[in-house]
């Protein structure tokens, strides 16, 4: 019996997220992957799983940075700075040279089948940082630096994020990040001061 072969599987990672970024989940099979990664289907399964084992643990290092860009923005003192902060992180995320351009859950959410777990996952993160803002945008309105009062918190949250879901779209199209911010700079000039 010959031995199994040895991977590096942070490098394996790497290449299954360039395909799962550009080609999506449903159009990258095992076979893909593993002749990608170079190895044989049962080294791929006993490493991963499964094609949703490699694909989840991509997908969570990514959320993670997305995670991050979230916080950071959440520490900024006033809702102006946290939207500022947070579509121009969202826009260098999606623009990155690290990786196809875009964002992964975007280039994976509209191919894969609708009642598909990962899409309601991904749906009830985006409601969560809805919420999120929301509940920001509301306690702001009651500072001098917040949203005038007759802006709608739960309106402006969905706003942003559709902008951080458009920013995405752009960038999978072919925006420079430089384009990007100059979208962003457009938009942030038109954010409302109270009274």
């Amino acid at each position: 019996m010959g031995r199994p072969r040895t991977f590096d599987i942070d490098h394996a990672l790497n290449i299954a997220a360039d395909m799962f970024w550009r080609r999506g989940y449903d159009g990258t099979s095992i076979g893909d992957l593993t002749k990608a990664i170079g190895i044989s289907a049962p080294s791929f399964y006993f490493a991963f799983g499964s094609k949703d084992g490699v694909f989840r643990r991509i997908v969570d290092a990514y959320l993670e940075r997305q995670g991050e860009i979230v916080e950071r923005a959440f520490r900024e003192t006033d809702s102006r700075s946290l939207v500022e902060r947070l579509l121009s992180g969202f826009g260098e995320l999606h623009t990155s040279p690290d990786h196809a351009p875009g964002c992964l859950i975007l280039n994976n959410s509209l191919p894969i089948c609708d009642d598909h777990p990962f899409r309601t996952e991904w749906a009830q993160g985006r409601a969560a940082l809805r919420t999120r803002l929301t509940e920001r945008f509301s306690a702001d309105q009651q500072t001098e630096t917040g949203l005038p009062g007759d802006w709608k918190a739960d309106d402006t949250a969905r706003l942003v994020v559709t902008l951080i879901w458009g920013i995405a779209v752009e960038a999978h199209s072919g925006a420079s990040g430089k384009e990007i911010q100059q979208m962003i700079d457009q938009f942030m000039a038109t954010w409302p001061v109270a009274a």
